[in-house]
Formats: structure tokens, sequence, C-alpha cells
């Protein structure tokens, strides 16, 4: 189900995190999945200030701000057309 792509590191729109799921359930235990190591810790120590639905180029993409313990903040963009309203 992951499709991890090397030079995908999810700092913006044009590196976005591809997830490949067959339905939003598991799209977005995939999503923290890759929260959790990319940011070194489980998802539920880290906050999510904002999360925003961004379509663009005929894209669907899920965009995170996360306050880490450390009080700094991560943006992380997931490609999500996949998945997105797929029960």
């Amino acid at each position: 189900m992951r499709k991890y792509l090397k030079d995908k590191n999810g700092d913006s729109i044009n590196s976005a995190i591809i997830i490949d799921a067959t339905n939003s359930i598991l799209g977005v235990i995939e999503e923290h999945k890759h929260i959790d190591r990319i940011c070194g810790t489980k998802a539920n120590d880290v906050k999510s200030i904002e999360q925003n639905l961004i379509k663009e180029n005929q894209k669907i993409y899920d965009k995170f701000v996360i306050k880490m313990n450390d009080g700094t903040e991560k943006k992380l963009y997931f490609e999500i057309s996949s998945f997105f309203g797929r029960i």
C-alpha cells in the first residue's frame, strides 16, 4: 500500500509524499505513519495546528502544519488523490 519516493520529503507540494491507499481510513493511517517517521515521534505527541485540503493540477493534497514538542513548526504535504473521498 505504501508508495515511498526518495525525493519526496513532504516539504512542499512539489515534493509531496504520495499516499497510495484504497480508502480514506487507510490513507489517514498512512499519513500518520509518515508524520511519526518524519517527526521522529508519535503523531499524538505533536500538535496539529492546521490542516488544509488543496486542489492543484487535478491532484488533491493535505497540508499539515504541525507544532513539534520543542515549539518549532513543520509543514508537511501529502498527495492524497488515490483515496480522497473513498470510504
